[in-house]
């Protein structure tokens, strides 16, 4: 597994997705945990406020369980170009 470091857009791009799917956070956690993923609803709210990174496996699920494209959890990200 692999943590993707994370700035906070993807974070707001979980939330988004979320609510436009009508889950809350209980909902998210409750798929996660029945496809072994043991996170708490605190560490997952702090996921979607960019406080803590998320693994890459659990990308991949929450792909699955919102059912979108990769694309959605990188709306609004752009290269830094420094």
């Amino acid at each position: 597994m692999q943590k993707i470091l994370q700035k906070g857009t993807i974070g707001r791009n979980i939330q988004r997705i979320r609510k436009e799917k009508g889950m809350t956070q209980e909902d998210v956690v409750r798929e996660l945990q029945l496809h072994g993923r043991g996170i708490s609803i605190a560490h997952f709210g702090h996921i979607e406020q960019g406080r803590k990174n998320i693994w890459d496996v659990d990308l991949v699920l929450l792909k699955q369980i919102f059912k979108v494209e990769y694309e959605e959890f990188f709306v609004g990200i752009t290269p830094d170009r420094t």
